[in-house]
């Protein structure tokens, strides 16, 4: 009796070292960092929380889906981690630099009017980065990790493409796919989906001031160079800006970042065209769109970023 009991124990934990093993050696969501074939699965905050840990960089940018297809190797001066994910709130950015931007040089910051909105909650709960054993354990002996790690064998065999690259950001040509597959196309139905998703009862949030004032005085106490910029809006998404009840929000939401950061870049209304954007799409431009204005006017204000504060500090 006795020798058939350790003889099932055992077996137990064979099955589980077993199939630790097999998740680990893949490692599906890269939570280990040697998932170097990409992501199948669609948990940009998930994925970029673990490879955040691991991937060498010295300069970090956060935002929402707008810069979620973005290269960070395309980007110049520094080895970029692209921090973007669909939907982030300004509480959540706080909540990433407090617990991830702590020995990088620089970082940037993409904002819009629309993350002021009260009635758009964050995604997440404000990140607190959990020790190894909090989480490993469940990574490697869950069945949701086994299903995802057979899940990835299956599609890497098929040579389906992932959803987050090994670079670190959704695949463009995937992304482009599943906006095809939303049929969301004319300006009509995009008119309905601003009033609907944007416009309805706005809310300026005053808190999420506070959470920026947060972002500045935790980045400038650990010495990480900072700017801010404002996304590019299509021509169709400008014409809600301006309309004389938004457009105080707006001309608001601009002031109150130039009295918090010392470099804000206005963007709104650079690359309005429909070339600009991906096909039957008003929200998200091209990443040869966020490349060309990142590497010629985001990132070189770093430098002079680090530049006035030598100066400010000289001077006192």
């Amino acid at each position: 009796m006795r020798g058939y009991f350790f003889s099932v124990i055992g077996g137990a934990l064979a099955v589980v070292l077993a199939k630790a093993v097999f998740i680990a050696t893949v490692d599906p969501i890269g939570r280990l960092g040697w998932n170097h074939g990409g992501i199948y699965f669609a948990l940009e905050r998930e994925q970029k929380e673990s490879a955040v840990k691991w991937r060498g960089h010295d300069a970090v940018f956060f935002t929402n889906s707008k810069l979620s297809m973005q290269d960070p190797a395309e980007l110049d001066a520094y080895r970029w981690f692209n921090f973007a994910a669909g939907g982030m709130r300004i509480e959540e950015m706080a909540g990433f630099v407090e617990a991830y931007v702590r020995d990088q040089s620089a970082c940037v910051l993409g904002l819009d009017v629309w993350m002021m909105h009260a009635g758009h909650p964050p995604v997440t709960e404000v990140a607190h980065p959990r020790p190894w054993f909090a989480w490993l354990p469940s990574y490697l002996t869950s069945w949701r990790s086994f299903f995802r790690t057979t899940g990835t064998l299956q599609r890497r065999w098929a040579g389906v493409s992932p959803v987050i690259t090994s670079g670190g950001f959704l695949d463009a040509t995937l992304f482009a796919e599943r906006l095809a597959r939303k049929n969301i196309g004319g300006d009509a139905e995009w008119d309905f989906w601003f009033e609907q998703n944007l416009m309805s009862n706005f809310v300026y949030c005053e808190k999420r001031l506070t959470m920026l004032k947060q972002i500045r005085d935790t980045l400038k106490q650990r010495g990480v160079k900072l700017v801010v910029f404002l996304h590019p809006q299509h021509e169709q998404a400008l014409q809600f800006l301006e309309r004389p009840e938004f457009a105080a929000h707006q001309k608001r939401f601009l002031k109150d970042l130039r009295g918090i950061f010392p470099v804000v870049v206005d963007l709104t209304k650079e690359y309005p065209d429909d070339r600009f954007y991906f096909t039957n799409d008003r929200l998200h431009y091209f990443p040869w769109v966020s490349t060309e204005f990142l590497n010629a006017r985001v990132i070189p204000l770093l430098e002079q970023t680090s530049h006035d504060a030598r100066a400010m500090e000289g001077g006192e």
